[in-house]
């Protein structure tokens, strides 16, 4: 089976389903069902599936009916958010007030994947990477902290 990937940089290499889970436009769930789906046509020797068959692969991942028609929306969705006033942060799975959010223009929801405290987390994490990096290089101005 041939699945389309992105580069990213010396020996690293994403699936487009791969890349968009880690950069927040996918959800755990949706990255599974993905998953599912592909696995499904690889053992099948299929290219496409049928309605019947996405359903008999949701069934299996143990999706069950459980809103009446039209009632259940995405967490990423912006309304749906906007109403509930919370959103789940893509790197802690946490649901969080939409105020731990900053905004973002990029997102379909009108807010950034993580909450702020991940974020900044990262930020913090990437800097000392950056530091010691440096450092082995031999940068002699950098301090490691």
């Amino acid at each position: 089976m041939e699945l389309d990937v992105k580069s990213r940089g010396a020996g690293k290499r994403l699936t487009e389903d791969r890349r968009a889970a880690e950069t927040g436009s996918m959800n755990d769930d949706q990255f599974e069902f993905i998953l599912a789906v592909e696995e499904y046509k690889h053992s099948r020797n299929q290219t496409y599936v049928s309605v019947t068959q996405m359903l008999e692969i949701a069934l299996y991942l143990g999706y069950r009916k459980i809103a009446e028609k039209g009632e259940y929306r995405l967490d990423r969705d912006k309304e749906n958010n906007l109403k509930s006033g919370t959103k789940l942060c893509n790197a802690c799975k946490k649901v969080l007030p939409l105020s731990e959010f900053n905004l973002s223009s990029k997102s379909s929801d009108g807010t950034e994947g993580s909450c702020s405290q991940c974020k900044e987390t990262r930020s913090q994490a990437k800097k000392s990477d950056r530091r010691i990096s440096q450092h082995l290089q031999g940068d002699e101005d950098v301090e490691l902290a």
